[in-house]
Parts: C-alpha cells; sequence; structure tokens
C-alpha cells in the first residue's frame, strides 16, 4: 500500500474542456455537457433524456440485445422439446428432410437458417459501427 506522501495531491480544478476525460473515459461519458444539463434550469426533460440519459445507455443496451440473441441462438435446441405432430419448426423440418432422403430441399431450408443468422449478425455489426461513429461524432 501507499502511504499519503506517495500519492500525489490531484485537487480539483475547473475543467479547461481539454477532451481528455472523454477519451479517457470507456463509455465515452462528456462531464461537461453533463455538468451543462443539469446546471441549466430550463431544459426540458425530453432534451435531457435525448442528449444525456440515452447515450448513457445506448451501450449497456445494445450489449443486453446481443446477449439475448446469443441466448436465443442457445435456446433453439429447447425446440426438440416442445415439439409435436402439428409444428413446424425449421431445424426439425431440416432434420426429417434430411432424414427423408430430400437432401436438397434440407440444404435450402439450411441455407435460409444460415441467412437468417447472417443477417442478424450483420445487423449488430452495423449497429456497433453507428455506435462507434456516434461517439466520434459527439467527441
Amino acid at each position: 500500500a501507499l502511504s499519503k506522501e506517495d500519492v500525489p495531491d490531484n485537487k480539483e480544478q475547473p475543467c479547461i474542456k481539454c477532451g481528455r476525460c472523454v477519451q479517457a473515459c470507456p463509455f465515452s461519458l462528456m462531464p461537461a455537457a453533463i455538468d451543462r444539463a443539469l446546471a441549466a434550469d430550463d431544459i426540458d426533460r425530453l432534451r435531457a433524456l435525448k442528449d444525456v440519459t440515452i447515450p448513457l445507455m445506448r451501450t449497456g443496451l445494445v450489449s443486453t440485445l446481443l446477449l439475448l440473441l446469443m441466448l436465443g441462438l442457445r435456446e433453439m435446441s429447447a425446440v426438440l422439446f416442445v415439439y409435436t405432430s402439428d409444428t413446424r419448426v425449421l431445424s426439425i423440418l431440416v432434420f426429417h428432410s434430411f432424414e427423408n432422403g430430400s437432401i436438397s430441399y434440407s440444404a435450402a431450408i439450411s441455407l435460409v437458417f444460415v441467412l437468417l443468422i447472417a443477417i442478424v449478425a450483420i445487423a449488430t455489426q452495423v449497429i456497433g459501427i453507428r455506435e462507434k461513429k456516434f461517439k466520434k461524432q459527439s467527441h
């Protein structure tokens, strides 16, 4: 552990708007903008929500959606437990068509399945790229 003499005395100083705090923050928080928004008495709640709260929540929301997507894809195997004679789940349809010798039909359905997963993966990549551009523009 460090003694009090070893720790530099960093006194709080007024913001000079250099932007180093935004660059150092992993969430790209903008303390000066937050401080101005909180100090302004005439700011309405919708503008505060749009300019402060939603940008702070964006990373968490995207991460939550990606986690739910991964869990959803993992749980697709649970469909086997709810399969009945009246249902036509995509994975079961692929399996049955392959077992019945209709390999081309099974391959076509599998391709559709892969394309759906690819679309979801590309959409998450696009959201990530937009997120990075949004953070760069806000600096």
